[in-house]
């Protein structure tokens, strides 16, 4: 099978999908009764079902999925109250797409596959992310999945610096939908800015970045808890933002499906970077306590916002000597495995590797705020890495 993997890019500063909840709905004036009964106790939260507009598979020029969201036991219930009495404003449901999101996240480790791409960080460029799947050999311009059972891997940061974030999201897993039937798959990790938008970060976000998710936010809706006291804290445009990535949120639900890190064949694929304290922490620990915190099951992780943490490390994308060589050398070795694929730092000179090719650094910033090369990573049977040019032209290949 061929497994294609994208890879995030990094800002300069620190910092999935959940089973659905159906809460019973009432008309105006049981609404009212019961916020009458409580507004001494607590802040009301409802359960915000918002549905994209989907569309057929044959339409693949309009990929918006469907977003059924998960709201955390902590914005939805009463003090007091079981959710089966949380009130939910009537709403006008939207047709769902064909690509509703899955409740379970891929597995951390992945059997050797006959071909592995890997693109870097997209930051909210939804033209240059066509491009580079196109280029990766895995779909064509009408958005048909037509790379058999190759896995595409994009190691992280969609989000920020672009207006395209939502049709990004919507394309990605349109097409892990489409790869899965054909014996491929899309495996989306990721980024320090994926997980900035779910604690609310926004100052990366662009101009455009607030509008394609102001429907999210209801202001008939009672919000209580941390998201209401974010939604009083910021102005009034980014309030539909904040809600779709709250933890248990529309959007964050998708990214809570989505793993930190990911191990295919004898490469592991992450967007900053696996010290050796994380190498012992263990990689599937990391990737299901980032899902449950984005599923609003959980508290923040601390790894999240450490420097050194497999979201923020710029280690092996800096100032490589022999030492750091020496200390990657010991992490694939407890592993048992041959190569990391890095992104979040750009490499504006294109793909490139280090330490006899064991590190490989996949953000090219590729996307228009930086203005790099177009280039992605291919893996063949776990053993021969080429970089892949425009006009799918090799620019040099390893064999190991």
């Amino acid at each position: 099978m061929i497994f294609i993997i994208l890879i995030g890019a990094s800002c300069n500063k620190k910092s999935s999908k959940g089973e659905e909840n159906d809460q019973p709905k009432a008309n105006a004036a049981i609404i009212k009764a019961k916020y009458i009964e409580t507004r001494n106790r607590t802040a009301l939260v409802e359960k915000h079902d918002v549905s994209g507009e989907g569309n057929d598979e044959g339409d693949n020029n309009s990929s918006e999925v469907n977003y059924e969201s998960e709201v955390s036991d902590t914005s939805i219930k009463k003090l007091g109250h079981n959710t089966h009495n949380t009130i939910e404003p009537q709403a006008k449901s939207e047709p769902q797409a064909e690509s509703k999101p899955q409740a379970k996240r891929p597995p951390t480790f992945i059997s050797s596959q006959k071909r592995v791409v890997a693109i870097g960080d997209l930051h909210g460029d939804y033209e240059v992310t066509q491009q580079a799947i196109i280029l990766s050999g895995v779909m064509n311009s009408n958005h048909d999945w037509i790379g058999k059972d190759t896995y595409l891997v994009q190691v992280g940061d969609q989000l920020d610096r672009g207006d395209g974030e939502k049709e990004i999201i919507d394309l990605l897993e349109k097409l892990k939908v489409k790869a899965l039937k054909a014996g491929g798959d899309v495996i989306v990790l990721n980024g320090n800015h994926e997980t900035m938008n779910i604690y609310a970060d926004f100052r990366y976000v662009s101009a455009g970045g607030f509008d394609p998710f102001n429907k999210f936010y209801n202001s008939k809706y009672f919000y209580k808890g941390d998201l209401l006291s974010k939604l009083e804290s910021i102005p009034s445009y980014q309030r539909g933002r904040a809600v779709a990535f709250h933890p248990g949120g529309p959007l964050a639900t998708i990214l809570s499906t989505h793993n930190t890190v990911v191990v295919i064949g004898s490469t592991l694929f992450v967007h900053g970077g696996i010290t050796s304290h994380y190498s012992q922490f263990g990689l599937d620990r990391i990737n299901e306590e980032v899902s449950q915190w984005m599923r609003g099951k959980s508290s923040i992780p601390q790894f999240v916002s450490d420097p050194e943490g497999p979201f923020w490390s710029r280690y092996f994308s800096e100032g490589i000597d022999e030492q750091k060589c020496l200390v990657l050398d010991e992490i694939l070795k407890n592993l048992n495995l041959k190569r990391m694929v890095v992104a979040h730092t750009a490499q504006l000179e294109g793909i490139n590797s280090a330490c006899d090719q064991k590190i490989w650094r996949v953000d090219t910033g590729l996307s228009q705020y930086y203005g790099g090369s177009l280039e992605v990573l291919e893996i063949l049977n776990d053993q021969e890495v080429r970089v892949l040019g425009r006009r799918n032209t090799v620019i040099w290949q390893v064999n190991l």
